[in-house]
């Protein structure tokens, strides 16, 4: 693979162990985490929607109906009449703040670099997601390694105490050396029982990271048999532009920037246009009057037009808008702050993960000489033992050290997978995309 392209690879091309492809499926599917940064991003663009609607005239419609009845008495004659009268109106309205001097484009501009500030805060879920089931995924399969190590050294201990103890006849001396066979399998004993209860506690780990209660992960391998290690080309200057958490601060930057553009403008007169139109129908149908006579049904309307413009000028509202746009300053230079101190932090964890990686290699191959010249040396300090040249001493503290040199090895896979996974989470490399594409080569 080339070096130019190798930070940009997708994560299921490093992760090339089909079942943790499948577990961080799963887990960017059902992840708490990733599914409250989701609606994070619903509700930012919410809020774009509206600072740009604040842009845009707002329409009204409004319609009454109204009938009245009038009751009217003539005392000297005894008549009383009744009249009805219906009233239908309706009115239109339309009314417009013009933005001369940038409150709502900048309140707009602000919303929109907030939006792609929470957009990249949802990527970088994604990536500590992605990132936290591999490394534990990786821990999981060290610990069935370390443990099948464990077994395999008390069967060999195991073999230590029935030699010992048919040789035990009584005498001092190789009484100790059956009491060493003993205590150095109990001690392989309950190393083991530590292993079998911290891979319970990093498989029901992963299962809270996956989204779902306590139950038996698949794993197959050793860890990080399948993980890609490349080296990515470019200075991580270059490289850390693409963490979620750099491009997130750039944007919350240019956010606080567009916030001081508004809250300045709020110092300068403001301009709203209003405008209506309102129609009214007065219909009283024909009814008798009190003497008999039929009074015919009287219709009548209006229509009213009528417009308005406001200028408004603050000239002293106690301080509140100079304290306004001193808190918005002060707000972009916090933002100017954080997002210097977010590349710095970047640009170490870059460089950390690269030395991690370099020299990765180099203690893997040094674990796994330790392991050949502790597995040598094992049998031989076993011969000098059966041949009466050494105690059994020796025999005990070359198990030891080969067993220690054993798990030591598994570690330092351990830790160049870790490596590998820390790598591509400082470069934000290979993260853009959660999921491989339709038909993807999520399996390559």
């Amino acid at each position: 693979m080339p070096e130019s392209t190798a930070a940009d690879t997708p994560w299921w091309r490093i992760y090339r162990d089909t079942t943790l492809q499948r577990l961080v499926r799963v887990a960017l599917a059902r992840s708490a985490d990733l599914r409250i940064a989701v609606e994070r991003v619903s509700e930012a663009r919410a809020l774009l929607m509206a600072a740009r609607g604040a842009q845009l005239p707002v329409l009204g419609l409004s319609g009454t109906a109204q009938r009245n009845w009038v009751r009217q008495s003539v005392p000297s004659d005894g008549y009383t009449t009744t009249t009805r009268t219906d009233v239908l109106s309706a009115a239109a309205t339309a009314s417009w703040e013009a933005d001369i001097f940038g409150v709502q484009r900048n309140a707009a501009r602000s919303a929109t670099a907030s939006l792609q500030a929470t957009e990249e805060l949802r990527r970088g879920a994604a990536l500590l997601v992605v990132a936290e089931v591999a490394s534990a995924y990786v821990e999981l399969q060290a610990s069935d390694q370390q443990l099948g190590i464990v077994q395999r050294s008390i069967t060999a201990r195991r073999g230590y105490v029935d030699a010992t103890k048919r040789r035990f006849d009584g005498t001092s001396q190789n009484e100790l050396e059956y009491r060493q066979a003993q205590a150095l399998l109990e001690a392989a004993r309950e190393q083991a029982i530590d292993l079998e209860e911290g891979a319970a506690d990093e498989e029901n780990a992963l299962s809270v990271l996956m989204g779902r209660a306590p139950e038996a992960i698949p794993r197959t391998g050793a860890p990080g048999d399948q993980l890609l290690t490349p080296v990515p080309a470019g200075l991580p200057s270059q490289l850390v532009v693409r963490r979620p958490d750099v491009m997130a601060a750039e944007r919350a930057l240019a956010a606080a920037g567009a916030d001081v553009g508004a809250a300045r403008a709020q110092l300068f007169p403001s301009l709203a246009l209003f405008a209506g139109v309102r129609y009214s129908r007065y219909a009283t149908p024909a009814q008798p009057s009190s003497f008999g006579i039929l009074i015919p049904e009287t219709i009548s309307t209006s229509g009213t037009w009528y417009g308005t413009a406001t200028v408004s000028q603050p000239l002293f509202a106690g301080g509140q808008i100079v304290a306004q746009v001193r808190a918005a300053e002060a707000r972009r230079r916090e933002a100017l702050a954080e997002y210097e101190g977010t590349v710095l932090a970047a640009l170490q964890d870059a460089e950390n993960q690269l030395v991690a990686v370099r020299l990765a290699a180099d203690r893997r191959e040094s674990a796994d000489s330790q392991v050949a010249y502790a597995r040598a040396a094992l049998p031989a300090a076993e011969r000098r033992y059966e041949g009466g040249a050494s105690p059994f001493l020796e025999v005990v503290d070359a198990q030891r050290t080969l067993l220690a040199a054993e798990l030591g090895a598994v570690a330092a896979r351990v830790r160049q997978a870790g490596a590998v996974i820390g790598l591509y989470k400082a470069l934000g490399g290979g993260w853009q995309s959660d999921t491989p594409a339709a038909g993807g080569g999520a399996a390559n």
